[in-house]
């Protein structure tokens, strides 16, 4: 394994650790919401706002995973468009990225 997967699947793990503390925090935060909305006819936009903050963790937890998989696999790195080398400093800076960034835009 490369030194740049070492360190991608590295903050990939970290990541995935905060992810995960930060959505099990939401979820109880939701549930909580969800008992007092009953009351509060305002915490509709509070709760819309923790759901859908909750989703985009959710997906950026898979979206990790799905990286870690292909650093195991040994295609990490490779974008799944052309084949081709994805950027060093755009690995470094979004380790989970798929695709190079002119296939990305």
């Amino acid at each position: 394994m490369s030194e740049a997967a070492v360190a991608a699947r590295k903050k990939l793990l970290e990541r995935q650790v905060v992810l995960s503390r930060l959505n099990k925090h939401n979820e109880s935060d939701q549930e909580s919401l969800r008992e007092r909305q009953r009351d509060v006819e305002s915490n509709k936009g509070l709760t819309a706002v923790l759901v859908r903050l909750s989703e985009g963790e959710l997906r950026e937890i898979e979206e990790i995973d799905a990286a870690l998989k292909r650093i195991d696999d040994g295609v990490w790195g490779v974008c799944e468009a052309c084949g081709e080398k994805i950027n060093r400093a755009r690995l470094v800076a979004l380790p989970e990225a798929r695709k190079c960034l002119p296939c990305a835009s």
